[in-house]
């Protein structure tokens, strides 16, 4: 019985040192440490040599000379050490003049009523990585089939998916003819009020609010 009671009490022990170290790589798991060969803070002053940006919770909250090791931050033994010694890292880029759900094709204008919404947010989860990839961490939509600019975006905040920051005005607001009119066919097959077309601020109350920003 006592042999039982001890085993016991040393499976339980081991548990909690199980518990405890997965614990602690979860917090260091929290901190980042990008060492930067060059980096470029502020464009109006000079680039700097050999730092170190500290990184929690996906946070900078330190920029410092020298390349940091981890452990030297309290709380930060665990850091994950980004090695980018050799590189020239600068903050992410901003783009404020997207259409992120689409590319130049040939066939846009049979594409603008064939596509589902659903194939164009797969579509811009795509565009956005290459974004991404190109170094811009921020984009502004300025048009876009509303549900999947939205969803898109939301899944990026959610951290559903990677990508840029969106900031989704959702579908275009154009006066008849206008640069957004996509008019030309029947509208049962693409009625104006779901292109966004509004031809004054009457019009626009009396249509409803499909194109409201979310």
């Amino acid at each position: 019985m006592i042999g039982s009671y001890r085993t016991h009490q040393a499976l339980i022990g081991l548990l909690l040192a199980i518990f405890s170290s997965l614990v602690s790589a979860q917090v260091g798991s929290q901190w980042k440490i990008i060492h930067a060969g060059s980096l470029l803070v502020d464009a109006r002053e000079e680039f700097r040599a050999e730092q170190s940006i500290m990184i929690r919770k996906n946070l900078i909250v330190d920029v410092r000379d020298g390349y940091v090791e981890p452990g030297e931050v309290t709380g930060s033994a665990n850091a994950r050490v980004v090695d980018l010694s050799n590189q020239f890292v600068l903050p992410g880029l901003i783009d404020s003049h997207t259409h992120i759900l689409s590319q130049q094709e040939p066939n846009s204008r049979e594409i603008r009523v064939t596509r589902s919404d659903a194939l164009s947010t797969l579509m811009g989860y795509e565009f956005g990585m290459r974004t991404l990839r190109a170094g811009f961490t921020t984009i502004r939509n300025v048009g876009g089939t509303r549900n999947a600019i939205f969803a898109l975006r939301d899944a990026v905040n959610q951290g559903i998916v990677m990508g840029p920051r969106i900031k989704a005005a959702g579908q275009t607001i154009t006066p008849t003819g206008g640069h957004g009119d996509g008019g030309g066919f029947r509208e049962d097959i693409f009625p104006h009020l779901h292109t966004g077309v509004c031809d004054g601020a009457m019009v626009r109350r009396s249509a409803g609010k499909p194109s409201a920003l979310r």
